[in-house]
């Protein structure tokens, strides 16, 4: 699913909010050891890029030596990479290309063309790309990006369970993402701290309920605040949900709190349209379904600290129940509780 899939090889850090680069500056690869394709090679990267539906085109004015970095991995329902070129190139993306692409430049900056209208994304906008017209993305020299493709059929499960309905027109997000302010700047922390944790060599995002997590949060959060054909409809009130559907929704979360779930497996639990559920499981329980199952996932793992033995690391059972930031995790850890994962595990095993 990308611009593509997977290997191995080092670690390098990220600095947001860096400026554009001089025309000397090098653009350090993120996930080196995922790597996907590397060459220094026009006639190599043409190739790769053709056999991936991308079309690419080198501006004649930019005599920069190709140095390319294609780093990322496949995901349950998408594809988070690292992308670079080292000189300005233009690339193509034909509607064939059936992903929905979050671009998040982490280095210099690019352009990218949609239907006739052209954006610059940088430390300050983001883009989101739908496959219903021609996307033409343009780095410049020396310009890094982060990349996340998510399927078509993971959005669309997810915006239906929400409608209630099937959906029938496609489905098009608005192109420019504010990255300093709102649900953007919490969306862009979240995708690097994913690309942070990737690096590791024990990464929490390996265990499937963090990893499911992860593309729950980054779905949920295009198609509930993210404007799109559908925003509309999606925020219209409805009647009341019944409270045995309500009821029906939480029996279903306590019973897969370690599960991959995703919103979508809720609402199907609870036999009720999405959006209904969603505004009205708030007015029940003052919080949402996620929310709800993160608060209880806290709880258990609070339990499961409780009844640890020494050689359970905290950060194994952290990642069995969903979490998948260890630092975010041991931060509201301790809102919550007054203390350290660590702490309840020690007290625990003193007690014992």
């Amino acid at each position: 699913m990308s611009e593509l899939s997977a290997s191995v090889s080092e670690r390098v850090r990220f600095r947001s909010r860096v400026p554009a680069p001089a025309a000397h500056a090098i653009c350090h690869p993120r996930l080196a050891r995922h790597r996907v394709f590397a060459t220094r090679s026009e006639p190599g990267l043409r190739a790769f890029l053709d056999a991936n539906r991308f079309g690419v085109d080198f501006p004649a004015d930019d005599a920069t030596a190709l140095d390319v970095h294609i780093n990322g991995l496949t995901l349950r329902s998408a594809w988070l990479g690292h992308v670079s070129y080292g000189r300005a190139i233009t690339l193509t993306a034909a509607p064939a290309r059936a992903e929905y692409w979050l671009q998040l430049a982490t280095q210099g900056a690019f352009d990218v063309s949609v239907a006739g209208r052209r954006v610059r994304c940088d430390a300050h906008r983001g883009i989101v790309l739908s496959p219903l017209h021609t996307n033409v993305i343009a780095p410049g020299r020396g310009c890094g990006r982060f990349a996340l493709a998510l399927s078509r059929d993971a959005l669309v499960r997810e915006l239906a369970a929400l409608l209630g309905r099937p959906v029938v027109d496609p489905l098009q997000f608005a192109t420019d993402v504010d990255l300093d302010h709102g649900y953007g700047r919490s969306l862009a922390r979240y995708v690097r701290a994913a690309i942070d944790d990737f690096e590791e060599l024990d990464p929490l995002l390996r265990a499937p309920p963090a990893l499911g997590a992860f593309e729950q949060f980054v779905i949920n959060s295009l198609l509930l605040a993210h404007p799109h054909n559908y925003t509309g409809e999606l925020r219209r009130d409805e009647p009341r949900a019944a409270s045995r559907d309500v009821r029906r929704a939480i029996d279903y979360i306590e019973g897969n709190l370690t599960a991959p779930i995703t919103l979508a497996d809720i609402v199907e639990a609870a036999g009720v349209a999405g959006r209904v559920l969603f505004k009205h499981f708030k007015r029940t329980t003052g919080t949402s379904p996620m929310a709800y199952l993160r608060n209880a996932r806290f709880a258990g793992v609070r339990a499961a600290l409780h009844r640890a033995r020494p050689t359970d690391r905290v950060v194994d059972v952290a990642s069995r129940w969903g979490f998948d930031h260890i630092g975010r995790f041991a931060i509201e850890y301790r809102r919550r509780f007054g203390e350290k994962p660590s702490e309840t595990k020690a007290a625990a095993l003193a007690r014992a």
